[in-house]
This record gives structure tokens, C-alpha cells and sequence, in this order.
């Protein structure tokens, strides 16, 4: 049964939104702010977020941000008294699968949460997420960091990304994947830097039921998930000592334990990891580990920044401008 955390901080219209969604056949779950949501999130699983734009503290929007940085697959509608062609825009960008205006029906609500939570939608949106993956440049050193992906993509080598923040390293990523082999299992992303470490590591390597405070069922890590495919490792020089070393030891073994269980699980993800920061400095001041750098690099691409491709500016620009206009049908 798929659950709805509803974040709506107006009593009467939270307790209104989660008998309508109960009366359709779903488990529903209300927060007030944007800061309980997250923290519900970080221990319970959601099938949709149906979160209101103007929240005391943290807007819908800010909490979208958070939410998709963690789990960017994860269904969000933003509802708001306050729309308008701008507001749809920034919601959309930032990853947001649909937005309603208040005030509305139940049946127009229950009609887009449907829609939202489809297998066709959900397709869909995938889809659409590839095609605009796709790493537009005109740059001749960019162009031959494609070149050479594209040759490294067959092979099961773990590769490393370097580049400033916002220079495609997610997209690289992407692109190798859909040029590898295991291009048809799942490609999953993690934000390193985004989760506490204890938090992190029953991400990545799952849970049995009573492994602590909250974990009230078993759960598969992220390494289990995209075993056979690809798991992309996102700001990877956050990751604590602890943590590197517990990975080295997967990269090495091809095996793993959930938290509280002595049961050894075989993995094999692809390994792709990226960084904005100078790895050469932290393993000069032992805050990366030498083995570690040395398992996840044996492939490694640098990205230039944007700066530095002038041609690709005029390229994206018209690209996000093109995009836009087919949006929202507008010449």
C-alpha cells in the first residue's frame, strides 16, 4: 500500500487531505514543518511527498531540495495559494513531479496523486530524467573526456569524477552508465556529505529489523539495490574514515552485512564516485585514505569548469531556453 507523507502545517486541512487520501485506499502520514518531515524521512519510507510551499521555517520548496539530494527518485508534489508560471518553474527544476494550486477538489488531488504514483508516469519521468541527462558541449577537451568514457563504459573498473560543483559529474555518470553493460539494471545515486554517518551507513548497507532505535523492519542498503549496477558515490571525500574503510572492504571482497546481522550478502554495483574537492591535499593531510582513493580511481576524469568552456555557456543556455519554451508552449 503506498504511503503519503503530507506536509501541511494548517490543522484542519492536514487532518481534510489525509481522510481523502485514507477514503482512496492509502496510508497517510502528517507533519506540520518542514524539519519534521525530514526527520520522519530519515527512518521511515515514503511512496510520495504531498508538501504545502509556505511552511513555518523551512518552505516545501528548501525541503524539496534536501529531500532530492538524498532521494532523488522519490515522488513530491508541492501544493501552494500561490501559483503562478514562475513558482511551477523553480518547483520543476528542482525536481518537484507536479504542483497544484489551492484551492482544489479531492478528486482533482486524488486524480494527480495517481498520476504521479503510476508505473507510466513513473517511467516516464526516468525517461525524461535520460534524455535531459544528455552532456551538451561544444568543448574540444569535454568532448574527448565523452570520447574515452564511452571506451571505459564496457569494463567494470571503479571510476572517479573530479570538477567544481555544477560542472556535469552526475551527467558523466549517467552517460557511462547507459554505456555499460549493466545500462538496463538500476543506476543509483548518493549524496555522501548529506546524511550523518551512522545514518549513511544504514543507507548504504541496509538494516535488519532491531538493528537500533527505529528500525522496526529489515531493509536492503543501496549496495543490494544496485547490485549489478551502478552505484554513484556523490561527494565521496565526505565520507568519514570509518566509512571509507568499511567500503574499501566491499570494494575489495565483493560482500557485505546489513547492520545487525551475520549474514554475509554478495554485491557487485559499479562503482562511479565524484568530488568537488582536491584530493591530492587530503590524502597529503590523512583525511582520505591512500587504499581508497587508489581502489575507486582507477579510472579517473576531470571536468572542466564552465569558465573555461566558453562555447558551452551559449550551447546550454539555448538549450534550458528551448526547453522551456516546449514546457510550457511558448515560443
Amino acid at each position: 500500500m503506498d504511503k503519503i507523507l503530507i506536509v501541511e502545517d494548517a490543522t484542519s486541512l492536514r487532518e481534510l487531505l489525509k481522510g481523502v487520501l485514507e477514503m482512496e485506499g492509502f496510508q497517510a502520514h502528517t507533519v506540520e514543518t518542514a524539519e519534521s518531515a525530514w526527520e520522519w524521512l530519515k527512518s521511515n519510507q515514503a511512496s510520495l511527498v504531498l508538501a504545502d510551499f509556505k511552511l513555518p521555517g523551512k518552505n516545501g520548496m528548501q525541503l524539496l531540495q534536501r529531500v532530492r539530494k538524498v532521494f532523488p527518485s522519490l515522488p513530491y508534489i508541492i501544493m501552494t495559494a500561490y501559483g503562478t508560471i514562475e513558482m511551477a518553474v523553480d518547483a520543476m527544476k528542482l525536481g518537484a513531479d507536479d504542483f497544484i494550486t489551492k484551492p482544489f477538489s479531492p478528486e482533482d488531488l486524488i486524480s494527480l496523486v495517481k498520476d504521479v504514483l503510476s508505473p507510466k508516469s513513473r517511467s516516464l519521468k526516468r525517461y525524461t530524467k535520460e534524455e535531459e541527462q544528455k552532456f551538451l558541449t561544444a568543448d574540444p577537451i569535454v568532448k574527448n573526456i565523452l570520447k574515452e568514457a564511452k571506451k571505459a563504459a564496457p569494463y567494470s573498473s571503479p571510476i572517479l569524477i573530479l570538477g567544481e560543483s555544477g560542472v556535469g559529474k552526475e551527467v558523466l555518470a549517467r552517460f557511462i552508465h547507459r554505456n555499460s553493460l549493466c545500462a538496463h539494471k538500476p543506476f543509483i545515486a548518493v549524496n555522501c556529505g548529506a546524511l550523518p554517518e551512522t545514518l549513511l551507513e544504514s543507507e548504504l548497507f541496509g538494516h535488519e529489523a532491531g538493528a537500533f532505535t527505529g528500525a522496526t523492519k529489515a531493509r536492503e542498503g543501496l549496495f543490494e539495490v544496485a547490485s549489478e549496477g551502478t552505484l554513484f558515490l556523490d561527494e565521496v571525500a565526505e565520507l568519514s574514515s570509518y566509512l571509507q574503510a568499511k567500503l574499501l572492504r566491499v570494494l575489495q571482497d565483493g560482500e557485505m552485512r546489513r547492520i545487525g546481522s551475520n549474514k554475509t550478502v554478495r554485491v557487485n554495483p559499479r562503482i562511479i564516485a565524484a568530488t568537488n574537492k582536491d584530493l591530492k591535499t587530503a590524502l597529503k593531510n590523512n583525511s582520505f585514505r591512500k587504499d581508497f582513493y587508489y581502489r575507486i580511481s582507477v579510472i579517473e576524469f576531470s571536468i572542466p569548469p564552465l569558465r573555461e568552456r566558453p562555447k558551452d555557456i551559449e550551447l546550454l543556455t539555448e538549450y534550458a531556453l528551448a526547453d522551456l519554451s516546449r514546457k510550457y508552449n511558448k515560443s
